[in-house]
């Protein structure tokens, strides 16, 4: 018997294929134990407006890059 297993990085907004492979498989690990990328999709997305231009979408984040993804601390937050 085989498991299909995917591990990723938690995504900001994920795309209807990353979802897709999640519900694919039977195990999903969330990977937050490595470093946060600067300009990487942990709290950023590109989504399209109503003219179809790309527009970025992101939530202010006050920790470094080099710290980990589960360390990572939104800024503006009390």
């Amino acid at each position: 018997m085989s498991i299909k297993v995917m591990i990723s990085q938690p995504r900001y907004l994920p795309s209807i294929s990353y979802l897709k492979r999640i519900a694919s498989v039977d195990k999903f690990i969330v990977l937050d134990t490595v470093q946060r990328v600067k300009r990487g999709f942990e709290n950023r997305n590109k989504l399209l407006d109503l003219r179809n231009k790309p527009q970025w979408l992101t939530l202010p984040v006050k920790s470094s890059s080099r710290e980990l993804i589960k360390d990572s601390v939104l800024d503006g937050l009390k």
